[in-house]
């Protein structure tokens, strides 16, 4: 005899054995016990969660010799017919091949005639809203007032599809996709009849990679079993996935976190050498931090059952030490970056990206943006990386070498990069990559004592974040310092200009956007003209 595949195998046969759609069988086996049949249902949801299984279990039960009944007993010969798919009396169309007003016109002449053996003539259209508008308006009128022997059930992926004439005349079951849970017990089940040795990591690969759908978990575990042998083995399933281990992914989501490039890189650089898609990665990747997300916002139980206690418990030590918004950054970029990689015949390239992104933050920002004020850097600016001015270029003025330092305690100016305070910062910045990335949208910051004042342009999104951070921010610098430090944050319209020194009289302050013109540019200013003066 032939090989059965496992989705066909353990093809559930009775209400009782259909998983997730307890609202549906319920449903259909008071109905039966009642006599209270609709003349239509329609069954929607994603694909491989039942829909056509109990549809062909309801036929079961309508016409099953001791029948109708709820529990059709799987051994007469009407129940074995329609289960092998040749009973006259359950016909399964296809509604993707059958589109035509004519296969509805056919179908209209058969229902006049009474059933051959069983009790109902029942008809199953798979994928319903393929059909023609043309054959929808056909079918009309015999879905409402159908003979009392026929019965339709329709079945589709795409429910916006079908018109509303025909959502009307039918009983709506929505199906529910399945949890990784219930996938997971189930297939627990299947390994056990198939005397196949397993563990849980590898089950729980399989039903995550299913997204929900049993029939794809089914096809997935008969791929297992062919590659592994007798015993699932979770590293094997990872390589037949495409899944990187959940190791180097906890290994690379902290190297990126704590600010280590070097060592980030160099682990997609195995990644890639060791054949794995970096298109599946990236996607493996948004989810474990959609994950470490929950986690930190709402706990353990936000995971649910399907969580292994090792991997929580490296999940609980990697969010402890971040705060919740530098999580919610690192997935809003990991997460776009996702769709470009799985788009990108280059995916190793803007991987690599991605990792120095999160590693230094400040995405790259055209000139229009910064001319518009939307933008602290872009090409030609200075960056917030290790040893960079950490002051945006829309209130730097160049520094003007015959002018004299100005004090610490001056209006908000560019710092002096030899400093021992701008120095202390460096360091602490290079270690909390997010805030760096923050701290660089600000229009400038400067030292007095032992306060940091940090200036914002008035409603910046990034303000209200730094101001999360300030605390955290504090700390660290007061440690490196050795005695207590405040951060300040301020919201200002620009910075302060510098007062002019020496007994010449000062030119009056360029322009913002001009002075930012002039910094990305590297141009000085010649003249200035005012209103009414050529």
């Amino acid at each position: 005899m032939s090989y059965q595949v496992l989705a066909r195998k353990y093809r559930p046969q009775a209400f009782d054995e259909v998983v997730g759609q307890d609202h549906v069988t319920t449903t259909w086996k008071n109905a039966i016990l009642q006599n209270r049949l609709h003349h239509a249902y329609l069954l929607t949801g994603a694909r491989g969660i039942g829909k056509t299984s109990l549809a062909r279990i309801f036929a079961k039960s309508l016409n099953c010799e001791k029948g109708p009944t709820p529990t059709p007993c799987n051994r007469c010969s009407n129940c074995l017919a329609i289960t092998k798919g040749n009973f006259l009396d359950v016909q399964e169309i296809d509604g993707a091949s059958n589109t035509s007003v004519e296969s509805v016109r056919e179908l209209r002449e058969q229902v006049k005639y009474m059933p051959a053996a069983g009790k109902y003539k029942i008809y199953i259209i798979d994928e319903v809203h393929m059909l023609s508008n043309a054959a929808f308006n056909a079918l009309l009128k015999t879905l409402e007032e159908p003979p009392p022997h026929v019965l339709f059930i329709f079945a589709t992926t795409e429910v916006h599809k079908i018109p509303v004439t025909i959502l009307s005349r039918c009983q709506r079951f929505d199906l529910r996709r399945l949890s990784q849970a219930q996938i997971k017990e189930h297939l627990a089940k299947i390994c056990q009849e198939e005397k196949v040795g397993f563990d849980k990591a590898s089950l729980d690969l399989l039903a995550r990679a299913a997204e929900g759908s049993m029939r794809d978990s089914q096809s997935l575990l008969d791929m297992a079993i062919g590659l592994c042998g007798d015993t699932l083995q979770v590293e094997k399933v990872q390589e037949m996935l495409g899944l990187a281990a959940s190791a180097i992914l906890e290994d690379l989501t902290a190297d990126c976190l704590n600010g280590r490039l070097p060592e980030a890189l160099a682990k997609v650089e195995d990644l890639h050498q060791r054949g794995y898609d970096l298109r599946q990665i990236a996607l493996q990747w948004v989810e474990y931090l959609h994950d470490l997300t929950l986690l930190k916002a709402a706990g353990r139980q936000a995971l649910g059952a399907a969580a292994l206690e090792d991997q929580l418990k490296v999940m609980e030590a990697t969010v402890a030490a971040i705060a919740l918004p530098d999580l919610q950054i690192a997935f809003q970029l990991v997460y776009r970056a996702a769709e470009e990689i799985s788009r990108s015949e280059s995916p190793k390239i803007l991987f690599d990206l991605l990792v120095v992104k999160l590693v230094h933050g400040t995405p790259y920002q055209s000139l229009p943006q910064i001319l518009a004020g939307k933008g602290a850097f872009a090409a030609g600016a200075p960056s917030l990386s290790a040893g960079s001015r950490a002051v945006s270029p829309l209130t730097t003025a160049k520094p003007d070498r015959s002018e004299p330092s100005s004090p610490v305690n001056d209006a908000p100016s560019p710092k002096n990069p030899g400093s021992a305070k701008d120095s202390l910062l460096e360091r602490v910045l290079q270690k909390k990559p997010t805030i760096q990335a923050l701290l660089s949208h600000a229009l400038s910051y400067h030292w007095e004592e032992n306060r940091l004042l940090v200036a914002f342009g008035p409603g910046a999104f990034e303000a209200d974040l730094f101001q999360e951070k300030r605390p955290a921010l504090a700390e660290a610098l007061s440690q490196e310092l050795g005695s207590p430090v405040q951060v300040e944050v301020r919201q200002e319209a620009r910075a302060k200009p510098k007062e002019s020194t020496g007994s010449m009289p000062s030119a009056p302050p360029p322009d913002a956007v001009v002075q930012q013109a002039m910094d990305i540019l590297n141009a000085t200013l010649q003249e200035v003209k005012t209103h009414g003066h050529e």
